[in-house]
């Protein structure tokens, strides 16, 4: 609303027509200016930041990336501020109007029309196959889901006659949505079982947030823990699309985190021994059940994932997602395995 009555109000007192009055150049002379500035900032922060180590643990911004970022940086309200805050008798101030003035129009009604070009160009740079096939094993799930409660409704005994009729109704629906079940399933066969395989870890990463942030808002973990959860579930999250990037950088071979080679996992187990240094005498037993609540909830977002993909291979009859599904289980149960055996080291 602020913005809006800022805008009204710049554009009531402004003359376009005396704006534009003055020599043209000056108008092409500001936006080169902008737009050249703009590009310096972005392409070199870009490419330091795709060099320094500092960023290992985070994915490098794509030349395509970048030329987006360059020009939808659109100049509004802040601009005709702090324009505005100069003091009315300063010399070049009505020039600092007409310049910002001429920025904003360009940035406002060319910009937004050079960003939709680009995306359009580089429209297939954008699309993942892994987060496709994640999408498409949600979709499987909410119909797995909504025929299991259609299976459900028809097995209850009915004895009234109004009721019974509705088990038709119940029968053509199961139908219905056995199709769509058969028809995502179809739409899998067009991806190879490594992009399928990292698909449904991409989903299960997914799972693991939701978990996290359910344990946080139960209280059975703490701001810190759950910080340290979704940086390690990003960081294998941006392993998946971005493997070329993130080789021998932050996650190995394996798939594994190297903890010493992540900037954002080092700070925080650094703010951990901090912790532990400062509350040693005061709060140790506190902090080793914050280290046990932090095991256990990895234990129990691996059983919520291995839990979601039974489901799936429960109520659908593809052998693929059922091959698949024994190594996601073989990956899960040594997550379990492993949380569990450092979940008992911890005595209180």
């Amino acid at each position: 609303m602020i913005n809006f009555y800022f805008f009204a109000s710049v554009g009531l007192n402004i003359n376009l027509k005396t704006l534009f009055s003055k020599e043209i150049n000056h108008f092409f002379n500001i936006v080169f200016i902008i737009l050249f500035a703009r590009a310096i900032t972005t392409y070199l922060s870009f490419f330091i930041t795709n060099k320094l180590k500092f960023f290992y643990d985070e994915p490098d911004v794509y030349l395509s990336w970048m030329h987006i970022i360059n020009f939808s940086g659109l100049r509004g309200i802040i601009p005709l501020i702090l324009v505005n805050q100069i003091p009315n008798n300063f010399l070049y101030k009505s020039q600092f109007i007409d310049y910002i003035i001429y920025v904003f129009l360009f940035t406002n009604l060319v910009n937004p029309f050079l960003v939709q070009l680009l995306i359009k160009k580089y429209e297939k740079f954008f699309k993942s196959e892994i987060i496709e096939v994640k999408d498409i094993l949600e979709n499987i799930y909410l119909f797995t889901k909504k025929k299991k409660h259609l299976e459900d409704d028809l097995n209850l005994d009915l004895e009234n006659g109004t009721l019974l009729s509705f088990k038709k109704k119940i029968r053509d629906d199961l139908k219905d949505v056995q199709k769509k079940i058969n028809l995502e399933c179809k739409k899998l066969e067009k991806y190879n079982q490594e992009t399928i395989y990292k698909g449904m870890h991409y989903l299960g990463a997914k799972i693991e947030i939701e978990s996290h942030y359910k344990a946080f808002k139960e209280n059975r973990i703490n701001y810190y823990n759950l910080i340290y959860l979704l940086s390690e579930l990003d960081l294998q999250k941006d392993a998946l699309l971005y493997p070329d990037k993130f080789a021998n950088r932050v996650i190995n071979d394996k798939g594994e985190i190297i903890s010493k080679k992540s900037i954002r996992l080092t700070i925080l187990e650094k703010i951990e021994k901090l912790k532990i240094s400062l509350f040693k005498d005061s709060w140790p037993i506190k902090i080793l059940e914050e280290k046990k609540n932090l095991y256990w909830e990895r234990i129990i977002s691996s059983v919520y994932v291995i839990n979601y993909f039974q489901f799936i291979i429960d109520n659908t009859d593809s052998f693929l997602l059922k091959r698949l599904f024994k190594i996601i289980y073989k990956d899960h149960l040594y997550y379990i395995k492993y949380n569990w055996q450092k979940w008992e080291e911890i005595k209180i």
